[in-house]
């Protein structure tokens, strides 16, 4: 599935945000939920609910209830799909400067 530039562009503005980034970086290979990410930045819980959701609304985390808890993962297909995409993107230009 390509993604839209209106996708793209949530998502460049979701990762805007060095504290997005970071929480990324950090739970890129586990799940997690709200207050772990709290605890680990030293931030409250609505902090968190927050940098989490707009990750969430740019399709960069995937959701799931486990009883009382969400728990997040995230989204490494969608990445791979921006990040191929600027590849491409680049190797388009490159070949114009050539």
């Amino acid at each position: 599935m390509k993604l839209t530039l209106r996708e793209k562009a949530r998502i460049f503005k979701a990762l805007s945000e060095e504290r997005r980034l970071e929480i990324l970086r950090y739970l890129s290979n586990k799940e997690f939920c709200v207050g772990d990410v709290a605890q680990e930045f030293d931030m409250s819980a609505s902090v968190a609910s927050h940098h989490l959701k707009v990750l969430e609304s740019a399709r960069l985390l995937h959701r799931r209830k486990e009883g009382k808890n969400v728990i997040f993962k995230v989204n490494i297909e969608l990445l791979k799909e921006l990040f191929e995409d600027i590849f491409e993107f680049l190797e388009i230009k490159l070949e114009d400067i050539t």
